[in-house]
Parts: C-alpha cells; sequence; structure tokens
C-alpha cells in the first residue's frame, strides 16, 4: 500500500471521528489492514483508531489531526521503500532513454 492511500484513509477516519461515525472508522481501518498485510501498518492502524477512540469528548479532541499525522509520519519512516538507480548504463535498452528515436 502506497503512503497516499494510507493518508487519504486516515484522514476519512478522522472526519468519521470527528462525526462521531465509529462504525466507519473500523470499516476504514479494516480496509487499512487488509491492503497493508503487514504487521506494522495493522499496529499503526490499531494504534490510530484506539487513540481518536480515547480522545473522542474529552478536551483533548482537538489534537486529533496531530494522532492522525504522526500516525502518517510513523507509517512513513516504517515502511521506506529503498530506491535504486533510474539509469543503468550496462543496460541493454539504456540507448532509449537519450530520446525518441531515429538514428
Amino acid at each position: 500500500m502506497d503512503l497516499f492511500t494510507f493518508v487519504v484513509c486516515v484522514l476519512i477516519m478522522l472526519i468519521a471521528a470527528q462525526y462521531k461515525l465509529f462504525w466507519l472508522i473500523i470499516l476504514i481501518g479494516g480496509v487499512l489492514v487488509y491492503l497493508g498485510k503487514d504487521t506494522k501498518t495493522f499496529i499503526i492502524v490499531l494504534a490510530i483508531i484506539f487513540c481518536l477512540y480515547i480522545v473522542q469528548g474529552t478536551a483533548y479532541e482537538q489534537y486529533s489531526m496531530y494522532i492522525a499525522a504522526i500516525g502518517s509520519v510513523i507509517y512513513m519512516l516504517l515502511n521506506k521503500e529503498e530506491s535504486g538507480e533510474a539509469y543503468n548504463p550496462n543496460d541493454q535498452y539504456a540507448d532509449l532513454l537519450k530520446g525518441l528515436g531515429g538514428g
């Protein structure tokens, strides 16, 4: 699962928490866990759901956006992808990167 999908789902969970639609929070969390297929994603989503549930109705309800942001940053840090170099001079098709063709 990519970062954009995770952030959009967490923001939907945040909006659902503001409207006190806890069934929607659980549904979106389940979709995230299913799409993530990873233990780290499962733990992060459960922590976000738990924190959003605990914060509701307290004086700290205004900090729920920070909970979502911190959860997204933790997800981003734990799921870094090692990006290799895009151009490899030893590739047999590397000359295709020089232009749109021609001899």
